[in-house]
């Protein structure tokens, strides 16, 4: 029976509950979803001993107030918010314990622009297709497929474990856990990708355009995706047929508009896709907002392979060392 965990008393206005998305499926046109920045929601999992897929709480920047109806180890990683526990400053990427009747609060604003909430245990969530992912479009998985609502209440998923209650008795008698772990520059402004399939139907022109010029991530942004402009008109390609395309992928308008897919895109599209963002730098474009400006990087797919095994390395690194915490 899952545990009475958090109530809602200001939920913001976009905060989903979130695990490692649906995968698999894309074929049945079924998007990945999942949370925006894999990085920072893998990580919040880990400093509190859960599975990394775990299922987390993604907040957007704005005011949130939750009161936790049980005492539970959490952490907190990403950016957007600095969140505070009854009033006192909470530090980033650390597990901390938070007493039953505790205030948590995320008011004033910090770079980045979402944050990740995870508790030992997880968040109870409804599941669709192997996920418990919100999935807005469809309403499916997460709470009741929507975004969080004032008088929500939310539920832990599991028991503690063993390692999670000797978390909990540490940081009870006041020790302090820190694990440096190597990650993402959110500051960056600077986004690395491989060439897309149709990089090559553009003229030389637009490749240095592309390469020379900053990008700003518009208003009519979302999970979906981002528009920017900024960027040179593609090619007329009436008969190009929609093709797969995946988180990170870059579409290039006729009008010179880009489409810049993240985890609720498509599975399909026909504009060009002339760029690909690499899996590496996802966690810095899901922590940029409407009005930021990015440049692009070409890189060859061997680097971002590389840069993707290395973000891997650390993280299965930190798990083993919290891991042995336990058996030591």
């Amino acid at each position: 029976m899952n545990t009475l965990l958090l109530h809602t008393e200001q939920p913001g206005f976009l905060s989903t509950l979130q695990d490692g998305g649906r995968h698999s499926h894309r074929s049945s046109g079924v998007t990945t979803g999942g949370a925006m920045d894999p990085f920072a929601a893998r990580l919040a999992n880990l400093l509190v001993g859960n599975n990394p897929e775990e299922t987390v709480l993604e907040m957007t920047q704005a005011a949130h107030r939750f009161r936790l109806a049980m005492a539970t180890v959490l952490a907190l990683c990403g950016g957007g918010l600095q969140p505070e526990l009854d009033g006192k400053v909470l530090p980033f990427r650390q597990a901390v314990w938070a007493p039953a009747g505790s205030v948590l609060t995320c008011n004033r604003p910090r770079p980045g622009f979402r944050l990740y909430l995870a508790v030992a245990g997880g968040f109870a969530a409804d599941s669709f297709l192997g996920s418990r992912s919100t999935d807005l479009q469809i309403i499916r998985g997460g709470y009741q497929g929507r975004a969080l609502q004032k008088g929500d209440q939310l539920h832990r998923a599991h028991p503690p474990t063993a390692l999670q209650e000797q978390l909990a008795q540490l940081l009870q008698e006041g020790s302090t856990l820190q694990f440096p772990v190597q990650g993402p520059d959110y500051a960056a402004t600077t986004i690395r990708a491989t060439p897309g399939p149709e990089w090559t139907e553009l003229p030389p022109a637009a490749w240095d355009a592309i390469r020379q010029n900053t990008c700003t991530i518009g208003l009519q942004s979302n999970r979906m995706g981002y528009r920017l402009s900024g960027l040179p008109q593609a090619p007329n390609m009436e008969s190009m047929i929609s093709a797969p395309v995946t988180p990170g992928t870059l579409q290039l308008t006729p009008a010179g508009e880009g489409l810049l897919l993240m985890a609720d895109g498509q599975t399909v599209g026909g504009y060009p896709r002339v760029l690909q963002a690499i899996r590496a730098d996802l966690p810095i474009l899901a922590q940029k907002k409407p009005g930021d400006a990015i440049r692009w990087q070409l890189v060859d797919v061997a680097a971002a392979e590389r840069l993707y095994l290395e973000r891997e390395a650390a993280l299965s690194r930190l798990q083993q060392t919290i891991q042995r915490l336990h058996a030591d």
